[in-house]
């Protein structure tokens, strides 16, 4: 069965880390499979230790994989070099979703081979498959502090109250700009992606 692309969220498996920042890519991908069971475009296909896999058709004719590696994220590269290879899909036709905190909270970017910004799990994969050439969702989270520092403490922890009240939206967004990659391609939900930068998404900070 041949599949147009695979569609992979980036998070880290368990409990603990199920509602934090770095766990966006989990998120997102969540909202297409509960979404996507709502309109019957998805289908659970495989679930391991490795990986969750699901089959999504988000539009006539097409066929996705949507994939949630379950080994910790700087380990992402290796179930999903797994999937990729037992699927036959090459880098090219791979979206991965992931938070990012270069980008403030609420912006979405929609790239292809850029830099790995100093991301685990996009370092993991790029690895793993050789090549840093494949489609990546940067969901941003912002900064808790400045540049020089780790940030690990703050991926780690839960989205603010504020943030909190904006998530479905943002959610919701990431989720129309995927439907537009998978249907009509990149350019096109590049342009619905970037456009997004509006007071809406904006937290009221006085």
């Amino acid at each position: 069965m041949e599949y147009n692309g695979l569609i992979a969220g980036l998070g880290n498996p368990g409990r603990k880390y199920r509602d934090t920042r770095h766990n966006f890519g989990f998120a997102v991908l969540q909202v297409l499979i509960d979404r996507g069971r709502e309109l019957g475009e998805v289908g659970s296909i495989e679930k391991s230790r490795r990986y969750s896999l699901h089959q999504w058709r988000p539009a006539e004719g097409t066929r996705w994989l949507l994939a949630r590696p379950y080994s910790y994220m700087n380990r992402s590269g290796e179930p999903l070099e797994l999937v990729s290879r037992k699927f036959g899909i090459s880098p090219r036709h791979l979206l991965v979703v992931h938070d990012d905190l270069d980008l403030p909270f609420g912006r979405l970017r929609l790239k292809f081979d850029s830099g790995l910004a100093g991301h685990n799990g996009l370092r993991s994969i790029a690895e793993h498959l050789g090549t840093k050439a494949f489609y990546r969702l940067r969901m941003g989270i912002g900064r808790s502090g400045p540049r020089a520092g780790s940030g690990a403490n703050y991926v780690l922890s839960s989205f603010s109250s504020e943030e909190k009240r904006i998530l479905p939206d943002i959610l919701a967004e990431a989720e129309r700009g995927i439907r537009l990659f998978c249907s009509h391609g990149p350019e096109k939900a590049m342009n619905r992606i970037h456009s997004l930068d509006r007071p809406s998404f904006e937290m009221d900070r006085s």
